[in-house]
């Protein structure tokens, strides 16, 4: 389906290069779709533990994938005194690159979209399944509970270590063990749904925010609601620590992370084929055709795109 708003964007003349990518169309599917299928469930866990057992500075490592969103000096140094090839990474480029730093909030969704991208090509050929895609929680259409899936911590004796690779106990434990699930005020898409430009003129309006603003921590309304609200309610706080989902330089570190900007990533798709989408206030053509972002493949290469490579998610091979 041709969506409202890449129309508005030919119709405007805003440069859209014609990209295709190989390969066949393999849909993101919904969490409780996804666990019907014995098979697509392995092949996830499989291939997260996959990727887990490879150096941090292997670029299709669990470890690397996760510090190009963020990661600390303290995990750097404790993941060097086992692989000492870190120091030979160009964190400058490739490590803490999420754009909640004082970049423009545009470039929020935009570089999400292709973080997902390249991590789900990796994931899938570390877990030998050609047909897997990274599944989304849907939940603002009823997925309201701790996903199970990510919850069972698998142990095969009752002190054991954790067996799921999906598994991780630096969450808020009362929502992880079913105690309170996300409420519609989180979740809810009527602030998103109603907001018809996808540019803002400055940096707080839009749906994806803007690129012109003078406070560095301005959002756009998908960052603001559900994404923060998602990540807060599951990092929470244990002890005196918050949990990995509720900073970013540990967020992208905990599996369930995943998932969730699957969701975001799926909201961007519902948003765009809804009536009456408008760009609001595009930014530059020189911005769009910027190619600020370095991501590590599957086959090793490096690939720097274009914003706009990245706008529309058919272009990328993702279907839902």
């Amino acid at each position: 389906m041709k969506t409202l708003l890449m129309s508005v964007l030919i119709s405007s003349a805003i440069f859209v290069p014609n990209f295709t990518i190989a390969g066949p169309v393999l849909p993101r599917q919904n969490l409780t779709d996804f666990v019907k299928d014995p098979r697509r469930v392995a092949a996830l866990k499989h291939g997260v533990e996959v990727m887990k057992s490879r150096k941090a500075s292997d670029p299709k490592s669990w470890f690397f994938q996760a510090a190009i969103h963020g990661v600390t000096d303290a995990a750097i140094a404790k993941a060097k005194e086992s692989d000492p090839n870190i120091a030979s990474v160009d964190q400058a480029k490739f490590w803490n690159q999420c754009p909640h730093s004082g970049q423009p909030s545009a470039d929020f969704l935009l570089w999400h979209r292709a973080y997902i991208y390249y991590f789900e090509r990796i994931l899938r050929e570390a877990s030998g399944d050609p047909s897997l895609s990274v599944p989304y929680w849907d939940y603002t259409e009823g997925e309201k509970d701790f996903p199970a899936l990510f919850a069972d911590p698998d142990r095969k004796t009752p002190s054991g270590p954790p067996t799921n690779a999906l598994y991780d106990d630096e969450r808020e434990l009362a929502f992880m063990r079913g105690l309170y699930k996300l409420t519609d005020r989180v979740t809810t898409t009527s602030i998103i749904f109603g907001e018809h430009a996808f540019f803002g003129v400055t940096e707080d309006q839009g749906l994806a925010g803007g690129i012109k603003d003078t406070d560095p921590g301005t959002q756009g309304l998908m960052e603001r609601q559900p994404h923060n609200l998602v990540h807060l309610a599951i990092g929470g706080v244990i002890g005196q620590v918050a949990g990995l989902m509720a900073d970013v330089p540990t967020a992208a570190f905990d599996p369930v992370f995943w998932v969730h900007h699957s969701s975001i990533d799926h909201l961007w798709s519902v948003w765009d084929a809804l009536k009456a989408r408008v760009w609001g206030e595009p930014p530059p053509k020189k911005w769009l055709e910027d190619n600020p972002w370095y991501f590590y493949d599957v086959d090793g290469r490096v690939k720097s795109e274009a914003r706009t490579f990245y706008l529309q998610y058919s272009k990328l091979g993702v279907t839902y």
